[in-house]
């Protein structure tokens, strides 16, 4: 079995994938493709029919969101607090770059 995650980017992107097959010895049997935050199938490769067997938005409702403190509040090792102004100025930077290839177009 082969199987890759691919995690979306911190500041921009839309990854979240998952691709992969089962094999037999270097046949493969199955592909495995989708979103591990939305819906991952299997499709077997001689018949092409395709089974869901992951699917985010029916299990949904039973999740709770997470909380996080706010960062005045958090003891000043925890990590949201120690990268913050990094992942200001990172996002800033993304942004003025963004703005100014904008500009030549």
């Amino acid at each position: 079995m082969e199987l890759s995650f691919k995690n979306r980017g911190y500041f921009s992107g839309e990854n979240n994938s998952v691709d992969g097959k089962i094999k037999r010895g270097s046949d493969t049997l199955y592909k495995i493709h989708g979103r591990w935050d939305r819906v991952v199938t299997c499709t077997e490769k001689k018949t092409k029919q395709e089974e869901v067997l992951f699917d985010i938005e029916e299990k949904r409702r039973y999740f709770t969101p997470p909380t996080v403190v706010p960062e005045a509040k958090q003891k000043h090792y925890e990590s949201r607090r120690v990268w913050s102004q990094v992942s200001q100025a990172l996002k800033a930077q993304v942004s003025t770059l963004q703005s100014l290839f904008m500009m030549t177009f």
